[in-house]
């Protein structure tokens, strides 16, 4: 249902749909209370959606892809306003020393620190800086736990953010910067669950960043995006079922090898 084959691959080329883990086989991470709390007044809209935005780009931080720690930063200041403006929180995903990681506790430290100068009685010595009324940030987390409980996410493409997304049946925003993040951006853009930006979209030498944030932001919440999103999530959890077996199946009949006994 994602991926139909076409005509130009070889007829040794099959397509048997995602292959994913059953849940128990997820490594146990534990998630900080702060996610909990977020989640549980996050219902603040009309109709009752849950307002919490997953937001997954550690990777290409760290490869530089989004300019300097610095560049970084500023575009955390400036999603914050766009998630505030569009009635959202957001959960930055990522690790603490990676670049998003540090990018963020100079985000939250600059944060109090205007808040401690609007207010001489707030606290000299805050939590951790790791979250505020918008963002929080949490340093490792299964997206098929949190992705479920989100209204949507914002990632770069890449294969698992992809499919975890597809399978939690939330509309995305995809950022793509290489290789088969691309496709894959192009794929959801079709399937119609995702809006795409270009990464220059977001660039700090682009002067409409904050408007290009605010319409993907805010076409999360169109409800033929989320229609199509469900739409999508229950078609891959009918191939899911089968998936596996079928590639088995396959490889058995090409090799004329037994690979896997089926038990009922």
């Amino acid at each position: 249902s994602v991926l139909q084959v076409p005509g130009y691959w070889p007829s040794t080329a099959k397509v048997c749909g995602f292959w994913f883990p059953p849940a128990e086989w997820e490594r146990d991470v534990m998630k900080p209370a702060q996610t909990d709390e977020l989640f549980g007044d996050a219902a603040r809209t009309t109709d009752k959606r849950p307002s919490v935005i997953a937001i997954v780009l550690s990777t290409v931080c760290d490869m530089g892809l989004l300019g300097t720690l610095e560049d970084v930063v500023d575009i955390l200041h400036v999603l914050r306003a766009s998630l505030k403006k569009a009635e959202f929180r957001g959960i930055v995903v990522a690790p603490s020393g990676s670049v998003l990681g540090r990018a963020f506790v100079i985000f939250s430290e600059s944060r109090k620190r205007k808040f401690q100068a609007q207010d001489e009685t707030a606290d000299d010595n805050p939590e951790p800086h790791n979250t505020d009324e918008i963002l929080t940030l949490i340093e490792s987390v299964s997206f098929q736990k949190l992705f479920h409980r989100c209204a949507g996410v914002i990632h770069h493409g890449g294969s698992g953010s992809t499919g975890a997304a597809l399978r939690a049946g939330i509309p995305q925003v995809v950022i793509p910067f290489f290789f088969d993040q691309f496709f894959f951006a192009e794929k959801v853009a079709w399937l119609g669950v995702a809006s795409l930006l270009k990464s220059s979209d977001i660039s700090r030498e682009n002067k409409n960043r904050a408007m290009a944030l605010d319409e993907a932001l805010e076409n999360l919440g169109k409800p033929e995006l989320n229609k199509s999103a469900k739409e999508v999530q229950r078609n891959i959890e009918r191939e899911t079922e089968s998936a596996v077996f079928q590639a088995v199946e396959y490889f058995e009949n090409k090799t004329e090898t037994r690979v896997l006994i089926k038990t009922a």
